[in-house]
């Protein structure tokens, strides 16, 4: 069994945007900011962990732009690595062309 959430980020020494949902909504996702120098979520006057524990799910931190990419482009060597490792010549073509695949604004990831 999962222990209950303590209201701390993964990472607390990080500042950066997490995903949480509320409690009483468990699926209306929301972002907050967790600012380390003052150990709460959204500022001096945000929430404390504590009570943060109590009203919300804790999700995971917010993916900046780099970190997808970077997700994706493992992502996709991992798919043409399982292509490669297939030993067939079709097969071999899907590799590269996964390989060659681009991010949404048109650059190699």
């Amino acid at each position: 069994m999962t222990p209950p959430w303590n209201g701390l980020p993964d990472q607390p020494e990080r500042k950066r945007w997490h995903w949480v949902a509320s409690k009483l909504k468990p699926n209306g996702w929301l972002l907050q900011k967790w600012v380390p120098e003052c150990r709460k979520w959204n500022g001096l006057f945000g929430t404390d962990p504590v009570i943060a524990a109590n009203i919300w799910v804790y999700g995971c931190p917010a993916l900046n732009p780099s970190e997808l990419a970077q997700m994706r482009k493992d992502e996709r060597e991992r798919c043409a690595e399982l292509c490669d490792n297939y030993g067939y010549s079709p097969a071999f073509y899907a590799a590269e062309a996964i390989r060659a695949l681009t991010d949404d604004e048109g650059k190699k990831s």
